[in-house]
């Protein structure tokens, strides 16, 4: 429970690169998956025309209405905003995938920074909650298990 509680703990350390590290790569949709893992969290992949690949994460906030409004894209131009630095790649696979930190299609915009960066927020803050949480019950059994030992003897 230590363990756990410290991995939520990390988790609620991280955050998105600032505003001002905003990169925008504009471009025309070419690929859009949808992928929903058995666990884990879902995300959005999708590739513009020049080859370059992001992913939306749900803990963007959204990600049904982000994914219709991606498919009902008829050809418009994206502005995708994204970190250089803040990006991955699924384990056996070459590709760069950016994180998807601001979405606009044509004039439209999508999901702004702002509004990312709440969701990823407030996801930190459950982080944060469930990590103490944890903390608390492990030195809850501790003591318990401490005391019913010495009663024990």
């Amino acid at each position: 429970m230590l363990a756990l509680a410290g991995l939520f703990s990390f988790a609620s350390n991280q955050s998105l690169p600032p505003a001002s590290e905003l990169m925008i790569r504009s471009g025309q949709l070419s690929s859009l998956k949808y992928l929903t893992p058995v666990r884990g969290s879902k995300s959005v992949r999708l590739q513009l025309i020049d080859g370059s690949w992001f992913q939306y994460s749900s803990k963007a906030g959204d990600i049904d209405t982000v994914y219709r409004a991606l498919q009902r894209n008829e050809g418009e131009l994206l502005k995708v905003g994204y970190a250089y630095g803040f990006s991955g790649s699924p384990v056996g696979d070459e590709r760069q995938f950016y994180n998807v930190l601001s979405l606009q299609i044509g004039s439209q915009t999508i999901k702004s920074y702002q509004q990312i960066e709440d969701a990823w927020k407030s996801d930190y803050q459950l982080a944060v909650i469930v990590g103490k949480g944890l903390l608390i019950a492990s030195a809850l059994l501790v003591l318990f298990g401490g005391v019913l030992r010495f009663r024990g003897q």
